[in-house]
C-alpha cells in the first residue's frame, strides 16, 4: 500500500519518540547521580531510601527500543523506500530542544531557535517532494547495494580505528558520528528492502521463504546494534555531543538518498529540490546542535 504521507508520519513519530527517550534518559541519569552521591557520602545503601526512583530513565529506555516498529510500519506505506522515514529524522531534535528548555530548564540560545525553523523548512521541502514521487516498482541492484555497503563500512571502520588511536575528542566526534549515522541508517533501509523484496505488496514482515529478503532483514539488526555500540564508544572516549549528535543526524538524513540513488537508479531520481531540502535540513540540524555548551 503506497501512502507516502503515512510513511513520513511514522518517521516523525519515530524521531519525536527517540529524541524524547534520549532526553528522559539524560533526565533520569540525574537521579542515578543523586543515589550514587548518597551512597558514597554515607557509606551504605540504606542512605538511598526515600530517594526518588529513576522511573523516568526506565521509561526513556523503553521508548528507545521502539524505532524498529516505526521503521517497519513506515516501510509498509512507502513500498520499502525508507528515505521517507529517515528524511523526517530531524524533527525530533525540536522536541529535544523544547524538553531541555521546559523540563530540564536548560538555556536555549537564539541560534537554536533559528536552526529549528530552518530544519522545519528543509523537512517540509523533502516531505513535499517525497509526496510527489511515484511508487517504487522492482527490486534494487543488489550488487550496487553490496558494493556501496562494503565501501562505506570499510571506510568507516578504518576511520574509527584511526581516530581511536589519535584519541582526539573532536576527531572522534566527527568520524564516529558520521559512521554511526550511516550505519544506523542501514537499519531501516535493509528492513525496507527485505520487507518489499520480490513481493506484490510490502508487508510488516519479509517473505521468510525468500533467502535474500530474510538475510537483508536480519542484517539490519546487526547494523542497528553496531551503530548503538559505536555511539556509546564515542561518548566513552569523551566525544562532545555537540559534534557527535549533528554528524549522526545529518548522515541519517543524507545517506539514504545516496544509497537509493545508487541502487534504484531508474526508480529514485535526485532533483535540485532534493538537494535544496537536504542542504537546508542539514544546516538546521547543525545550527541547533553545534553551538550547545560542551556536555
Amino acid at each position: 500500500m503506497y501512502i507516502p504521507i503515512v510513511a513520513m508520519l511514522f518517521g516523525i513519530i519515530n524521531s519525536v519518540i527517540i529524541n524524547l527517550a534520549k532526553a528522559m534518559q539524560r533526565h533520569g541519569i540525574e537521579t542515578f547521580d543523586q543515589i550514587r552521591a548518597k551512597v558514597k557520602k554515607e557509606g551504605d545503601f540504606e542512605a538511598v531510601k526515600g530517594t526518588k526512583k529513576p522511573t523516568i530513565y526506565i521509561i526513556g529506555f523503553a521508548l528507545n527500543q521502539t524505532p524498529m516498529l516505526w521503521a517497519m510500519l513506515s516501510n509498509m506505506f512507502s513500498e520499502g523506500n525508507s528515505s521517507y522515514y529517515t528524511s523526517m529524522f530531524g524533527i525530533g531534535l525540536i522536541v529535544l530542544m523544547l524538553y531541555s528548555a521546559k523540563i530540564l530548564k536548560e538555556e536555549i540560545k537564539k541560534i537554536e531557535y533559528i536552526g529549528s525553523f530552518i530544519l522545519i523548512l528543509g523537512t517540509i521541502i523533502l516531505g513535499w517532494e517525497n509526496s510527489q514521487r511515484p511508487e517504487f516498482k522492482g527490486d534494487p541492484n543488489l550488487v550496487a547495494l553490496l558494493v556501496l555497503i562494503v565501501i562505506m563500512v570499510g571506510l568507516g571502520v578504518t576511520g574509527v580505528f584511526i581516530t581511536h588511536k589519535l584519541n582526539k575528542p573532536l576527531y572522534v566526534g566527527i568520524v564516529f558520528g558520521l559512521f554511526v549515522g550511516y550505519i544506523g541508517a542501514l537499519d531501516p533501509i535493509l528492513k525496507g528492502i527485505g520487507q518489499s523484496y520480490q513481493v506484490e505488496d510490502t508487508g510488516f514482515l519479509p517473505d521468510f521463504s525468500n533467502p535474500i529478503a530474510t538475510i537483508l532483514f536480519l542484517a539490519s539488526f546487526i547494523f542497528a546494534t553496531t551503530a548503538f555500540l559505536t555511539s556509546q564508544w564515542g561518548f566513552a572516549k569523551k566525544a562532545d555531543a555537540s559534534v557527535l549528535v549533528p554528524c549522526i543526524s545529518c548522515m541519517q538524513v543524507a545517506f539514504p538518498i545516496l544509497l537509493y540513488t545508487v541502487t534504484y537508479r531508474t526508480e529514485y531520481q535526485v532533483t535540485w529540490i532534493t538537494m535544496l531540502g537536504l542542504a537546508i535540513t542539514i544546516i538546521g540540524i547543525v545550527l541547533m546542535q553545534i553551538f550547545k555548551e560542551k556536555n
